[in-house]
């Protein structure tokens, strides 16, 4: 990938956020998918428990301490996979050398207010679904969908804290307010480069979830291996789509800077290039 693609020189439309996501996707893939198929097993690390001790997954009433031991260590695993993978993908993208126990030594260094802003953005972004409990039955639906509609905006807000920790120095409440000056003015741009992504992941899944019951059963194969095989792709999709969202939030989080502090990044990227 040239150097002028990342960060983006100027500021990009929508079309142009979404190529350099794809470019950054395709160019990072090789390397950070060990990480995505990391941070996919961590998230299974319960499910895989029930499956050893029981054979099946247990319904949520019968979770003792260790499944919730589990669940707590597999998300904070996950955001381990993630942070590395973000800072992968930027080293990579633009051309610095790159390597695992760098990776993870930078992780270790930025983990505390990383895992601090994930905590941070969830309880603002969907703290307020606790108040569901208290509203009426009769008015609980309308509550709802005016719920995740602030939901949904403040999730997009805060979508850039993550690299606001790890590119811009933030410390967990400065990548808050840092995200959210970001995107300020353009969270449609933010909203509709998501949604693509999202889409295209949804998608393909489904497009996957058709084609795997027309083929394994034309091979002689019963349901059961079907099931599995169908787990399996989707798993394997799932591990893909982790450095695909890391390539957006890349794209939009340069696409952002470049508007709010293009002056000041070209002249930063002169002075490194005359060094």
């Amino acid at each position: 990938m040239s150097q002028a693609l990342y960060p983006p020189a100027r500021p990009l439309s929508v079309g142009e956020v979404l190529d350099l996501a794809f470019l950054v996707f395709k160019a990072t893939l090789v390397k950070c998918l060990p990480y995505g198929v990391f941070a996919m097993i961590a998230g299974q690390l319960p499910n895989i428990d029930d499956l050893v001790r029981s054979g099946v997954r247990r319904s949520a009433s019968d979770h003792d301490a260790v499944w919730m031991t589990l669940y707590i260590v597999g998300i904070l695993l996950m955001l381990v996979a993630w942070c590395a993978l973000l800072l992968r993908q930027r080293a990579i993208v633009e051309h610095r050398p790159t390597a695992g126990a760098f990776d993870f030594g930078e992780t270790r260094r930025r983990l505390l207010p990383f895992m601090t802003v994930s905590l941070l953005v969830l309880v603002v972004a969907r703290g307020e679904f606790a108040l569901l409990a208290v509203v009426p039955l009769q008015y609980r639906t309308g509550v709802a969908i005016s719920v995740l509609a602030l939901s949904l905006y403040v999730g997009v807000m805060l979508s850039c804290t993550w690299p606001a920790v790890l590119f811009a120095g933030e410390g967990a409440l400065g990548a808050l307010r840092y995200s959210a000056r970001l995107v300020f003015g353009n969270w449609w741009r933010a909203a509709t480069v998501y949604a693509v992504g999202f889409a295209v992941v949804i998608a393909f899944g489904v497009v996957i979830a058709m084609i795997i019951p027309i083929i394994v059963p034309a091979i002689g194969v019963d349901i059961a291996v079907m099931t599995a095989v169908l787990q399996v792709v989707l798993s394997a999709l799932g591990a893909l789509a982790a450095p695909f969202f890391g390539a957006l939030l890349l794209a939009v989080f340069g696409d952002l800077r470049a508007r709010a502090e293009g002056f000041h990044l070209q002249q930063q990227s002169v002075g490194m290039a005359a060094e």
